[in-house]
């Protein structure tokens, strides 16, 4: 609501009475008033204060407001009239005077009487209070001297504004039978509690075991074993670290039959080994139970020897083809560097020839061949020999004239100007050299080296002992139910085992073939294969009645079913009889007639010729008795 008033309807009214409710009150005693009504009467609450004489008013162009809030700013005539609001809650702006506690002063200013409190109730800061922050609290320099309040703390001291003690230590009493707890508060004292008696402890000897408590005291109950099972180590046990094991050097034995002077090393039994290299490639070279051991074994290798090639290993041996060194000069010793390979020549002084000018007889001399005579006879009596420019020539005899090929080949004769005949001493082996040694009289020497067996079942072929061997080769493809050869010629072949190939010949299996399990026959239930009979079992069984009518066959089964009343006896169905309190003595019940029945037949009397002659009986052999007659009495005979 918007309220008009006179100025001097305002005046005389404002005076003691507070200006939030001036404006009301003047209303209520002056409702009635006339004259001229100011806008100036407006509450300025831009500036806090009361004014009348804004800018505009004639009479004070100037405006009237002092920017104070505890005076009422008003145009009278041509002057401004600044009157102080006593006792209107004001803001001094000081932030260390308390809100609500400050107002309009005599002299117009705002203030109070009463200030903040600002005491923390820290000992450890300078409480003071700023008119434009409030309260302040600095910290004290550390190490001032204070107290926290606290029972359970000592040497209390100021640290960063705070005031700080340190904790009084519940030290361990070293007894493990008792628990210390914090400090109490109330008295400053640490307590200590006791364990019960049986509560696992700890006595600070590890050399002992089963510690419990008893009476506040920790007691042991056994003796910590140190035993590690190691020779090599002396077990021993100390309060303070518990189990020691201590390495030792003694003598010892590591169970190896490889190893000698067995000895401790660092706690562990260590022995030389046995050295059981032979250095031969061509053996395995092992040491088990027996010692050391070396076995052939089948591969390439190398013979140390640089003059030799192919180089395998046969029976424990390595040895290789020699290489050829031959420079077809007969004043020449040809041989081979061994450790370089190389071929060597070196002059000699043996007899020889030159080819080119058909000399024989000659002697040689630094490499060469001199002197001698002139001649061609190249020793084979299948040629004809001349010498022309060039050296000794010759041309074939004609063939199948008769020669001689040597004590140990028969049947020569001239075929292109050779001597061609049986050699008794081929034996057409790559691993043997034949050498004649007598008339008709070869020996045979081993080759070292590889070799063809001619079979394309084997691999690595090698000589050994004159022979031409390799290692067969597997063809075995893991089916049971192929059988695997390998073909000298094509190698490795599988043929199929059909139902047939698993035969048993056992009429109660069924037979068929598995290719990991093999042959497999599994048992008949019921008829037999061939229908002949019963399969018990892996027997096949044939039922046999031989007339019988009832009865079993012999195979599980019958010959037939009696009637009811009647058994089976021997094949055949009879009454049935049984004992029973209504017939009388050597009776039965015959249930199929209801009846009793004799058990006993009547025999009657009669007389019986007993004994035989042999002279008139053939069937007699000799005379048992005399022949004679005897008297029978008749008797009841038991037919059961």
């Amino acid at each position: 609501m918007e309220v008009h008033l006179t100025p001097v309807c305002w005046r005389e009214h404002r005076r003691g009475v507070s200006w939030l409710i001036v404006p009301v009150v003047a209303v209520l005693l002056c409702g009635g008033c006339s004259g001229e009504t100011s806008s100036a009467a407006n509450n300025s609450e831009e500036t806090g204060g009361e004014s009348t004489g804004g800018e505009g008013d004639p009479a004070c162009p100037q405006g009237c407001d002092d920017d104070n809030p505890c005076t009422f700013d008003e145009c009278i005539g041509p002057q401004c009239s600044h009157e102080v609001l006593l006792g209107v809650p004001c803001d001094d702006g000081n932030a260390c005077t308390p809100l609500g506690a400050t107002v309009c002063q005599t002299s117009g200013s705002c203030g109070g009487t009463s200030t903040i409190n600002c005491k923390d109730q820290d000992p450890c800061t300078m409480d003071l209070c700023d008119v434009d922050e409030g309260c302040m609290f600095l910290p004290l320099a550390d190490g001032g001297t204070c107290n926290d309040g606290d029972t359970c703390t000592v040497d209390d001291g100021c640290v960063g504004g705070l005031c700080m003690g340190i904790p009084i230590p519940c030290a361990d009493d070293d007894n493990s039978c008792t628990l210390a707890t914090e400090c109490d508060v109330a008295t400053g004292d640490c307590v200590l509690i006791d364990l019960e008696d049986g509560t696992p402890c700890d006595d600070g000897n590890l050399c002992t075991s089963g510690d419990t408590c008893a009476s506040v005291v920790c007691v042991p109950s056994g003796q910590t074993e140190c035993f590690d099972g190691n020779e090599c180590t002396d077990d021993t046990c100390t309060p303070k670290s518990g189990c020691v094991f201590q390495p030792n050097v003694d003598w010892c034995d590591d169970e190896d039959d490889c190893t000698l002077s067995d000895k401790c090393l660092g706690g562990q039994c260590k022995g030389d080994p046995f050295n059981c290299d032979d250095s031969n490639p061509c053996t395995d070279d092992k040491c088990g139970a027996q010692g050391c051991t070396h076995s052939p074994v089948n591969q390439v290798c190398n013979d140390g020897n640089a003059c030799t090639t192919g180089d395998h290993c046969a029976e424990g041996t390595c040895a290789g083809v020699l290489v050829a060194c031959d420079d077809g000069n007969p004043c020449t010793d040809d041989g081979c560097n061994a450790s370089t390979g190389s071929c060597t020549f070196s002059p000699n002084s043996a007899l020889c020839s030159d080819p080119a000018q058909c000399l024989t007889g000659g002697l040689c001399v630094g490499g060469e061949c001199t002197g001698g005579v002139t001649g061609c006879d190249d020793d084979n009596f299948c040629t004809i020999d001349f010498c022309e420019e060039g050296g000794c020539q010759s041309s074939s005899m004609a063939n199948g004239i008769a020669c001689d090929g040597g004590p140990c080949s028969i049947g020569n004769t001239c075929q292109g100007g050779e001597c061609v005949g049986f050699d008794l001493c081929d034996d057409g082996s790559p691993c043997s050299e034949g050498v004649c040694v007598g008339f008709q009289l070869c020996e045979w020497n081993p080759v070292a080296g590889a070799c063809d067996d001619g079979s394309v079942c084997t691999s690595g072929d090698h000589c050994a002992a004159s022979l031409c061997i390799g290692d067969a080769m597997n063809c075995d493809d893991d089916n049971a139910c192929t059988i695997d050869v390998c073909n000298v010629l094509t190698g490795c072949q599988y043929t199929s085992v059909t139902a047939s190939g698993c035969d048993d010949g056992i009429e109660c299996t069924t037979d068929s073939c598995h290719p990991i399990l093999g042959c497999v026959h599994d048992v008949i239930e019921g008829e037999c294969a061939n229908g002949a009979g019963i399969c018990l079992g892996l027997d096949c069984c044939i039922p046999e009645c031989g007339g019988a009518l009832c009865g079993s066959d012999g195979c599980g089964g019958t010959c037939g079913v009696c009637d009811p009343g009647k058994d089976c006896v021997n094949g055949a169905c009879q009454t049935v009889c049984i004992p029973s309190t209504s017939c009388g003595a050597y009776e039965c019940l015959d249930l199929s007639l209801n009846a009793c029945v004799n058990l006993m037949t009547h025999v009657p009397s009669s007389s019986l010729w007993m004994g035989c002659n042999a002279a008139l009986d053939s069937n007699c052999s000799f005379d048992e008795l005399p022949q004679h007659k005897v008297q029978v009495n008749a008797f009841d005979l038991d037919v059961t």
